[in-house]
């Protein structure tokens, strides 16, 4: 019994001490997305058209190693050399986060927006035609809590998305 209640008090600080980034799905089509670092990418996550999905920022098992999440149209978007948008981020110990936002083989939201707000308030992301405005790079937010990553802006957005 000592067993089972350890596990789930461990399972219980995980899940709950976890730092969220969602990322919503308003393209019209289904999205790829895997998660990447100095393991094995962990993916493709089906991205359907209209939902969304959480990731969790942990830290990489590799000290300075940060973590990428590769959104992509093509299933096997990141082995075949697809466009991609990937954000990269590192999560420190002290709880705080650099991120940044860029392309990979193309511009694959080009003339959708894209959106990304952080908490507690920091600089968020938005690349109204859906590609990396000049002199756009990394931030810093100093006590990381959560992130919201919005794709395809404006098209055709569901009702259960909105607060």
């Amino acid at each position: 019994m000592l067993f089972v209640q350890f596990i789930f008090a461990v399972l219980f600080a995980h899940f709950t001490s976890a730092d969220e980034i969602s990322i919503y799905n308003y393209c019209g089509q289904d999205l790829y997305t895997w998660e990447t670092g100095s393991a094995a990418p962990r993916g493709p996550l089906v991205l359907a058209a209209g939902s969304n999905v959480q990731y969790y920022a942990e830290q990489d098992a590799v000290p300075g190693v940060g973590t990428v999440i590769a959104i992509s149209k093509d299933p096997n978007g990141i082995n075949n050399g697809a466009g991609q948008l990937n954000f990269q981020y590192t999560l420190n110990d002290d709880g705080s986060l650099w991120y940044e936002m860029s392309t990979n083989n193309g511009e694959p939201f080009k003339g959708k927006r894209i959106d990304a707000t952080f908490a507690p308030a920091s600089p968020p992301i938005n690349w109204p035609e859906g590609v990396k405005p000049v002199g756009d790079g990394t931030r810093y937010n100093k006590k990381f809590e959560f992130a919201t990553i919005k794709l395809c802006v404006g098209s055709k957005q569901k009702k259960r998305f909105e607060a």
